[in-house]
Order: structure tokens, then C-alpha cells, then sequence
């Protein structure tokens, strides 16, 4: 007897019935390389340091700069990773509460966290100590969840119109804390021109001074023409960093990636 023969198309093409995509969707964002405040996952904690007077009972300062803010809008889904990053201020060991975002009015004390100083409403008059996060190395990680496989499959990068490219930037995969092949490196902004597939249309400074954009922004688009797999049981990872830690000017700076993550086999 002869084999089964599959249904073809009238020119006699195979008929090929695409599978459903396996996994979870999920973009990942970096932080905002032209703002430290944003760095989180290179940052060092601080606990019950007692902060400076600066004199008038009202300001006081910390001993470092660039506070980690995961609260003001700075970073992508910023609720799902702000947990040990928050800042606890406490006046004579009774914790005070920050004045919510963009609020005019209400809470006990507002945070520059470039600076890193707390500003109250009314003069204090106990010690007044700080729980908090600050940026260090400008490290970013993109690694898979604990059993799961994170298939990386296209990614943009973002610059405003203001930006100023103060350092070299490095992508790197890495197995564990070892570096894979040769970094990806980009120097200048003509780097990136080179090897994105184009350019999309500008988006214009839009939406106010509190919560809009400043600048207009260009999003150059990578993609890949072989799905990059980063299995947790292999420790495998992509890593982005500035060369020597200096912040961009400008507005904004970041990296997307777009991936599905599935489970391990």
C-alpha cells in the first residue's frame, strides 16, 4: 500500500499551518542611561543613615547622590521591581510619609533624588534617618526567570533629540559571570544608524511638563535574523553597560527588548 500523501495547495505547494506561539509575551525595558536615578539593578542600599541638617530644620542631606526613583514614572512597569528599592524616612524612629507623585499637596517631606536631600513642610526637630537605594554601576541585566527560557526577539533603542552620548555603551551575553564571544560596542551614535534596519517616524515632544516628553524622541528598530535563547539552567544572560559610568545628557536613552517567555523542556 502507499504512504499517506499530504494535502498540497492547487500549485502544489505543501500547506504549512503555522504552530501557536508557546510562552508569555514580554518587554523588557532598561533603565534611562541619561538618568542615574533610574539604575536600579546596580545600585547599594543604605539603612538608618542619619541625615545632615542643613540648618533651617526643613533639608536634609544624605551622604550620596542619584537615589534610586521607582516611584515618579521614570522606568517601564516600574511597580513590578520598586519594592526593596523604596526610600523609609523616619523622624526620632517614627517613619513619615513622601508627598505622592505629582501631587501639589499632602505627605511630610519631598525627595530630590539626584541629589539625594529631604525636603520636609514643617521644621523637624529629631534625628532624621533614611532607608535608601543609590546608583552605582550602570549595569543592566536581561536574563531569564528562575526554569524558564527567554527567547530575545527583536529590540529598539530609543534616544531623545537632546541626547548627548557621553560614553561608549557595551551589549554582552555572558554564561554565569563569563563573557561570551566579543561585545557588540557602540561609540557614537553612528553606531547605531549602522546596524539598525532603519529609523521610525519622530515622536514629537508631546504631553506636558510633569508627565509628557520634553524632546522629541527617534526610535531606531534592530531585528534579528536568528532568535536569541537565554536558558536559565545554562545561566545565560545579556548584559548592557556604560564603559566608565557616566550618565548621557539629554532626556532619555534606553534599550527595548521584545521576547516570549516559556519553560524549560
Amino acid at each position: 500500500m502507499g504512504g499517506w500523501i499530504p494535502p498540497r495547495n492547487p500549485d502544489g505547494s505543501a500547506i504549512v499551518t503555522p504552530e501557536p506561539r508557546q510562552g508569555s509575551s514580554k518587554v523588557v525595558v532598561t533603565h534611562n542611561w541619561a538618568d542615574k536615578t533610574t539604575w536600579f539593578q546596580g545600585s547599594s542600599r543604605v539603612e538608618g543613615e542619619e541625615l545632615s541638617d542643613s540648618g533651617d530644620g526643613l533639608t536634609f542631606e544624605s551622604a550620596h547622590p542619584f537615589w534610586i526613583d521607582l516611584t515618579h514614572g521614570k522606568y517601564y512597569r516600574e511597580d513590578l521591581h520598586s519594592a526593596p528599592y523604596l526610600p523609609i524616612v523616619k523622624v526620632g524612629g517614627v517613619e513619615k510619609e513622601e508627598r505622592a507623585p505629582w501631587a501639589d499637596s499632602g505627605g511630610d517631606y519631598s525627595i530630590d533624588y539626584e541629589t539625594g536631600e529631604v525636603t520636609f513642610f514643617e521644621e523637624q526637630s529629631g534625628t532624621v534617618t533614611a532607608d535608601y537605594s543609590y546608583a552605582g554601576s550602570s549595569v543592566f541585566t536581561l536574563a531569564p526567570l528562575s526554569g524558564k527560557i527567554l527567547r530575545v526577539e527583536n529590540s529598539e533603542i530609543q534616544f531623545s533629540s537632546d541626547i548627548g552620548m557621553l560614553d561608549t555603551i557595551h551589549f554582552q551575553a555572558f554564561v554565569g559571570d563569563y563573557p561570551v564571544g566579543d561585545p557588540t560596542t557602540y561609540k557614537t551614535l553612528q553606531d547605531f544608524v549602522n546596524e539598525a534596519i532603519g529609523v521610525y517616524p519622530e515622536v514629537p515632544a508631546i504631553g506636558g511638563v510633569a508627565r509628557g516628553l520634553q524632546q522629541s524622541h527617534v526610535v531606531f528598530p534592530f531585528q534579528y535574523k536568528t532568535i536569541k535563547e537565554l536558558a536559565s539552567s545554562l545561566g545565560l544572560s545579556i548584559r548592557i553597560w556604560l564603559e566608565d559610568d557616566k550618565a548621557y545628557s539629554g532626556e532619555f536613552a534606553t534599550a527595548t527588548f521584545y521576547c516570549t517567555s516559556k519553560n524549560e523542556a
